[in-house]
């Protein structure tokens, strides 16, 4: 979750080369995306109150990996040659290092599989559990770099289209009253999902949208885009019975370039100086580290409650800070 290259003038970046640079304000909103994404996985307050659990889990944390992927696809310089390159050789190396450091888990799942080959083929491709993040970034920056110079509204119907259709492919009960069974996470993926909101990031870029709204008037079209995502997170409980994980919602397209024109209007905002200069890399850590902190922690018959998830999100915040202050850090994180 890293913002894969430094942002650099080009023609399809109009602003001054200044406003590209990476803030402590932006970095800060990056951990609180990490903080999201372990409260995804583990879910926080959903033991004391149902609606708490389905307004954070499945409303506002929503939020958290298609702003992650806008920021990539803001700060990625498409007019400087080689940068999707390097920026997808990246993503994907830290998926085949991370894929290895978590085989003992995933590996244990397939060899105990009636099918071990076909079971093999959802974390090698795909990702083990929050892998499929640095799975889909590898496959759908390419795209972006092939795609980068359509006319904006062209791209804009285009990445609606792709996210509309990989909420079909997730909520087909909801449109045809069968549930659809799918093999492998066919909708979480590069395509339907990583590749709507990057070009969503490079349209922000593209049109110094952040710099031209202004962090006002982006703060209320933030809150108002993450109110239909929580009302929308409601609607799919009450009405429709949904209570799992559901990776799309309809407000997100709305709610995750916002939040991330937000945090980029605030770049320059005083209090990014205070922010910790590695804070970046430690919200990569907390994200790639928490969910082996889990498996040890639930290993060894912790409760799923809210004060596992904090405790958890300690500790893997503590080892996040201790990595990203280690030489280790440049091929991990």
């Amino acid at each position: 979750m890293t913002g894969a290259a430094e942002p650099a003038p080009g023609p399809d970046s109009p602003t001054r080369p200044e406003a590209r640079r990476r803030s402590g304000s932006v970095d800060l909103f990056k951990f609180l995306l990490a903080v999201m994404v372990v409260g995804v996985h583990v879910p926080l307050f959903a033991d004391l109150h149902p609606d708490a659990g389905t307004l954070l889990t499945q409303g506002l944390y929503r939020i958290a990996v298609p702003a992650f992927l806008c920021l990539t696809g803001y700060y990625l310089a498409l007019g400087r040659p080689g940068t999707w390159q390097k920026a997808t050789r990246r993503f994907l190396l830290l998926f085949l290092i991370w894929s290895v450091i978590y085989a003992p888990t995933w590996a244990d799942a397939v060899l105990a599989d009636a099918h071990p080959l076909r079971a093999m083929i959802e974390p090698l491709l795909f990702g083990f559990w929050h892998l499929w993040y640095l799975a889909a970034l590898s496959a759908a920056l390419p795209l972006l770099a092939l795609l980068h110079r359509l006319p904006s509204p062209l791209l804009l119907v285009l990445a609606t289209a792709l996210f509309l259709a990989g909420f079909a492919l997730q909520h087909a009960d909801l449109l045809t009253g069968q549930a659809l069974t799918l093999p492998l996470p066919l909708y979480r993926n590069g395509l339907f999902l990583a590749l709507p909101f990057l070009i969503l990031g490079h349209l922000l870029r593209r049109h110094a949208l952040p710099e031209r709204i202004g962090p006002t008037r982006l703060a209320v079209l933030a809150l108002a885009a993450t109110a239909l995502l929580q009302a929308e997170a409601l609607l799919m409980q009450r009405l429709a019975g949904h209570t799992g994980f559901a990776d799309f919602r309809l407000a997100l397209l709305l709610a995750a370039p916002a939040a991330t024109a937000l945090a980029l209007s605030l770049a320059a905002h005083p209090l990014g100086t205070a922010m910790p200069r590695d804070l970046g890399a430690i919200a990569m850590g907390l994200f790639l580290l928490h969910p082996g902190v889990f498996i040890v922690l639930t290993n060894f018959g912790l409760p799923y409650t809210s004060a596992a998830t904090l405790l958890i999100l300690a500790l893997s915040t503590a080892g996040a800070v201790l990595l990203a202050r280690t030489r280790l850090s440049r091929l991990l994180l």
